[in-house]
């Protein structure tokens, strides 16, 4: 039923596991997708797999403002507008207790599951001038 027909989509961690599975649905229900990960190797994986006219992806770094900015213009300029957002990036980090926990390793998680959420919708959102819908996964 192609309920996205024409609508674009941005799906960051887009690489793999829940952002690779709401990929395919979006271009099953006829939507384009840009695809945003930090892994460029899974990111030509999951492209190659999912094989579609209208799937492009960019490597980025969502933590990384000046990585949101560009994947967020290479969504526009490949596709000419942005519908949908799903935020969706995030990592683990590391189990260890409190007192041995690595400050990189914390600093790390913090940049990637809280700046790189507030980033991805403080540069995506005023983009969407047709408004749109944002999904934000944690």
């Amino acid at each position: 039923m192609e309920r996205l027909k024409d609508k674009v989509a941005i799906i960051t961690g887009g690489a793999a596991g829940i952002g690779k599975s709401t990929a395919a649905l979006f271009l099953k229900e006829g939507a384009s997708v840009m695809l945003v990960d930090i892994n460029k190797e899974n990111l030509e994986s999951t492209s190659k797999e999912l094989d579609s006219q209208h799937l492009a992806y960019c490597v980025a770094d969502v933590s990384n403002p000046a990585d949101v900015e560009r994947y967020t213009a290479e969504t526009i300029s490949k596709f000419g507008k942005i519908n949908l957002f799903f935020n969706n990036a995030g990592i683990e980090g590391a189990s260890s207790s409190i007192e041995d926990y690595p400050n990189e390793v914390f600093d790390k998680v913090i940049a990637v599951n809280l700046k790189g959420v507030w980033y991805g919708c403080k540069y995506v959102i005023p983009k969407m001038v047709e408004g749109g819908s944002v999904i934000i996964t944690s």
